[in-house]
């Protein structure tokens, strides 16, 4: 038995995948598969996987394009062997001791993840990693108050746990946000996320990376929060606003919307965390800075 499936969905990135499996070659801790879900890839995807059949334990699965990453990886999910999930999008890739770390960890939590380091074209000039950290009990009420601080392609979910909440949920509103939705639903049923604060993979930023600033970006966000707040204490409410309004404003701020953006971001003045007001303060700092060099 194998003691973890690495699944990585898949939609014409042969080029990506072929360095993010050569990633999985050079891991020191071999007792682990590979689930490869081909979302009905139209290039050569294919001949790529056929490289690493050999080097390799492979499950290749080619569906019809389901349009977005949630159907894929519960279809990797679902023919995983392992009771543990590692999900690795294509274009992105690990260090070699990347499930060596994490393999010490495996007894006592239920989630499992650390840092992961921009690389690609267009990475951020202010930040070298995602924004990930050690999130606190309760962990649901910390999620929706303080956002998302776990990467997807440096999590580990205990694959019991997973089908527990039903997995990724594959309604196309939560498309690009239903990593956050999980996380979400998890952490309803069990409070053991732990951080390891070390990079072990690397997050590829590139111009076709399926994260999008629109008003559909927007609508998404919203949809998230509305699904959850049932969930939370009336007294956090207010905090869950802020935040949301502060990945909102963010997306304003990259459509160019400066005058949306600079109103929710002041809502963060009203946050708990010094940390968000700060963060919101430098923001609209940057956006004024923008309009008096670029008027």
């Amino acid at each position: 038995m194998v003691d973890f499936s690495v699944i990585i969905a898949t939609y014409n990135r042969a080029d990506y995948l072929r360095e993010c499996l050569n990633s999985l070659v050079s891991q020191t801790y071999k007792n682990f598969e590979t689930v490869i879900v081909d979302d009905g890839s139209t290039d050569n995807t294919k001949d790529v996987v056929d490289e690493f059949v050999n080097l390799l334990s492979i499950k290749y699965i080619k569906i019809p394009n389901s349009g977005y990453p949630a159907i894929p990886r519960n279809i990797g999910a679902k023919n995983a062997s392992a009771q543990w999930l590692c999900f690795l999008d294509s274009d992105d890739k690990w260090t070699t001791d990347k499930l060596k770390t994490c393999f010490s960890f495996l007894c006592d939590y239920d989630v499992i993840y650390h840092k992961l380091k921009y690389f690609g074209i267009g990475k951020p000039f202010y930040r070298i990693v995602l924004a990930s950290r050690q999130v606190h009990s309760p962990v649901f009420t910390d999620l929706i108050t303080n956002g998302n601080g776990i990467p997807l392609s440096g999590s580990l979910i205990r694959k019991s746990i997973f089908f527990q909440v039903n997995g990724f949920d594959e309604d196309i509103l939560l498309a690009a946000v239903e990593d956050y939705d999980l996380w979400l639903k998890i952490s309803r049923i069990t409070e053991r996320f732990i951080f390891i604060p070390k990079v072990l993979g690397f997050y590829r930023m590139h111009k076709s990376s399926i994260t999008e600033h629109s008003y559909k970006q927007i609508n998404k966000l919203n949809f998230v929060y509305t699904k959850h707040l049932n969930y939370l204490n009336i007294h956090y409410h207010e905090q869950a606003a802020i935040i949301k309004n502060y990945y909102i404003a963010i997306v304003h701020e990259r459509m160019k919307n400066h005058k949306e953006a600079i109103a929710l971001y002041k809502m963060s003045f009203k946050a708990n965390s010094y940390k968000q007001k700060i963060k919101a303060g430098l923001r609209i700092m940057l956006i004024k800075m923008k309009q008096v060099l670029n008027p």
